[in-house]
C-alpha cells in the first residue's frame, strides 16, 4: 500500500461490509461524497457515515530518528545502513487538539499521549524534540495538511518533504506517519 494514505477503517473486506450495512441504517445526507458512485454508497460514504469525518486538517511535526529501539526489551540500537526502521518522535497538531506520538522501530510499538493546546505548538514540538533527541535526529519536517484524509494532496504533502506518503489515520483523533509498512500498534505502556 506504499503512496497511499491508509485509513483503520479500510482494512478489509468484513469490516468494510459491517461499515456498509451499518450505515444503510443511517439516513443519508444527501451530500455528495468523493468517490461515491451513482445510486449508492461508496466506501468513503461508509466512513464519513460512521466516522462523521470527511476533513482531518492538521500539522504533523515529524522527527526521525538515527535509532531503532524497543520500549519493551529496553533496547536502542543505531541504525545501519540498509532497510532497518527507524524511531520518530511526532506531534499532530489540529484545531481539535494534539498528541505526540512516539514510534519503536524494533517492534512496532506506538505510545500516544493528548497534550491538549498551547501557544506555539510547532515551536514546542520541534524544540521538545531537539532538546531530548538532539544527538540522535537525523532529519525534521513540519508537514501541514488541509485534509489527511484526502489521498492525494497527503501524497504531494509527503513527497514536497522526499518522504513515501505513510500516514496511519486515528479519525478523530491523529495521524501520523509510518517508517515502513509494518502494522504499529500499542504494546507497552510507559513507566
Amino acid at each position: 500500500m506504499a503512496g497511499r494514505t491508509r485509513n483503520k477503517y479500510r482494512d478489509g473486506p468484513s469490516r468494510l461490509d459491517s461499515l456498509r450495512s451499518s450505515a444503510a441504517a443511517l439516513p443519508d445526507s444527501g451530500r455528495p461524497h468523493p468517490g461515491q458512485q451513482s445510486g449508492g454508497r461508496s466506501p468513503i460514504a461508509v466512513i464519513s457515515v460512521v466516522c462523521y469525518f470527511d476533513v482531518m486538517e492538521g500539522t504533523l511535526v515529524l522527527t526521525i530518528l538515527t535509532v531503532q529501539s524497543s520500549y519493551l526489551r529496553d533496547l536502542e540500537q543505531p541504525l545501519s545502513e540498509g532497510s532497518e526502521v527507524p524511531d520518530t518522535i511526532q506531534w499532530w497538531i489540529s484545531p481539535a487538539g494534539s498528541w505526540r506520538i512516539r514510534t519503536y522501530g524494533l517492534d512496532h510499538d506506538i505510545h500516544t499521549h493528548s497534550v491538549g493546546t498551547g501557544e506555539n505548538p510547532i515551536d514546542l514540538a520541534v524544540a521538545n524534540a531537539r532538546k531530548h533527541y538532539g544527538d540522535v535526529i537525523q532529519s525534521q519536517h513540519v508537514i501541514v495538511m488541509a485534509n489527511a484524509m484526502d489521498p492525494d494532496a497527503t501524497g504531494a504533502a509527503f513527497s514536497k518533504e522526499g518522504l513515501e506518503p505513510r500516514l496511519e489515520i486515528a479519525a478523530g483523533r491523529f495521524a501520523f506517519w509510518k517508517p515502513d509498512e509494518g502494522r504499529y500498534q500499542t504494546q507497552s505502556a510507559p513507566r
